[in-house]
């Protein structure tokens, strides 16, 4: 049976569930057992109770996923700016493609 994937639900959902595997576990459930009693693969549990038993009670709660706007970019803001207007003076807003058709201002 495959798995639900954790990542893929709603935060608050994330968050009951990891409250849920942390309360089972400290009553001493096996981490197979609350896997499929959450519907999640076992090494996800195993994971929230690693990072629960590393950061207590923090761990609980979701964090942001991905980079943040801007992080590891590989050109400075001059150099940004001077790509973008090098790409506007070459394809000017109105001009039309190969296919003839017009572009749409936006």
């Amino acid at each position: 049976m495959k798995k639900a994937d954790a990542r893929l639900l709603n935060p608050t959902t994330q968050n009951y569930l990891r409250q849920q595997a942390i309360r089972l576990r400290e009553q001493g459930k096996p981490m197979g057992e609350i896997a499929v009693y959450l519907g999640v693969h076992r090494t996800t549990v195993c994971g929230w109770w690693s990072q629960y038993q590393r950061e207590g009670e923090a761990a609980l709660k979701q964090q942001q996923r991905g980079a943040t706007f801007g992080e590891r970019r590989s050109l400075s803001p001059a150099e940004e700016a001077t790509v973008q207007r090098l790409l506007r003076e070459h394809f000017p807003e109105g001009a039309t493609r190969k296919s003839g058709i017009k572009q749409d201002k936006v």
